[in-house]
């Protein structure tokens, strides 16, 4: 019987990146963030090949330092999200960033249109 493990991120620990996940990173093309707090995982490799007008997944920059995790997904109105994860600021970033992950494509293209067309995309903070 397997038991309940919580996920890093609600221990509030970082993920190890080991070497076996390094190499597959490397497999698949993707470079290892060492300020991403989330966790790289099969899931992440294999949909790390989807196609431009499949990807789910959005990545906001220019975040004030000081927004919540509650004010960021606050202001995102526009459909269900699978994953977030939100990188801190750092000695070369003055601003948050937030990687969101929605269920469905056409939530991320009404957050772009919103963005760059209508009012604009603010977070408080």
């Amino acid at each position: 019987m397997k038991t309940f493990a919580p996920s890093w991120a609600l221990l509030g620990i970082r993920p190890p990146i080991t070497q076996e996940v390094f190499d597959t990173a490397q497999q698949f093309g993707i470079q290892i963030n060492p300020n991403y707090q989330g966790e790289y995982g099969e899931f992440a490799f294999s949909n790390s090949g989807c196609s431009p007008n499949e990807n789910c997944a959005i990545f906001i920059t220019r975040i004030p330092p000081n927004a919540t995790k509650k004010e960021i997904l606050d202001s995102i109105i526009e459909g269900k999200i699978f994953n977030f994860s939100r990188t801190s600021p750092d000695a070369v970033h003055d601003n948050a960033a937030a990687h969101v992950t929605f269920f469905e494509r056409s939530a991320v293209d009404w957050l772009l249109q919103r963005a760059e067309l209508v009012e604009g995309f603010r977070i408080k903070g």
